[in-house]
């Protein structure tokens, strides 16, 4: 609950900030503005303190929530995959007269994606649009 009480002054109070600066950066009198900075600076440091309070709920909420016991249900069996047990079966598998390819042999066959160059500028699971599948996704 304090969890929840604290995130809304944090909104609250980035507001208030965002308000202020805006406010600061107008003003023309320089008295003013020095009054306006002094309040930004106080909003500021409450803002620090109300983070670094969050941070330490967090933390807190964390640790409690490693100690609430994992229950699985009676029913379900103990051990590895292969002690797995089927409960009910809506579809029979399909069996074809074709091996099925992944989407990722498919696209590359029909040279839509550039999987190699996207991998290099952006890491593995990332894929350039190509052709036909790029005007598509624009459109």
């Amino acid at each position: 609950e304090r969890f929840v009480v604290i995130r809304k002054e944090i909104e609250s109070y980035r507001r208030s900030r965002h308000f202020a600066a805006k406010k600061t950066n107008e003003e023309k009198d320089v008295e003013k503005r020095k009054m306006l900075q002094t309040e930004g600076k106080k909003i500021r440091d409450t803002l620090d303190s109300l983070e670094n309070d969050l941070d330490e709920i967090a933390v807190d909420l964390c640790v409690k929530a490693q100690l609430l016991p994992n229950m699985t249900h009676h029913e379900a069996p103990v051990g590895d995959e292969t002690q797995g047990n089927v409960v009910c079966v809506h579809k029979e598998k399909p069996m074809y007269n074709f091996a099925p390819r992944d989407h990722f042999d498919i696209c590359e066959d029909l040279g839509v994606v550039d999987f190699a160059s996207a991998s290099q500028v952006a890491g593995p699971s990332f894929y350039y649009l190509k052709g036909a599948a790029a005007d598509r996704k624009s459109g």
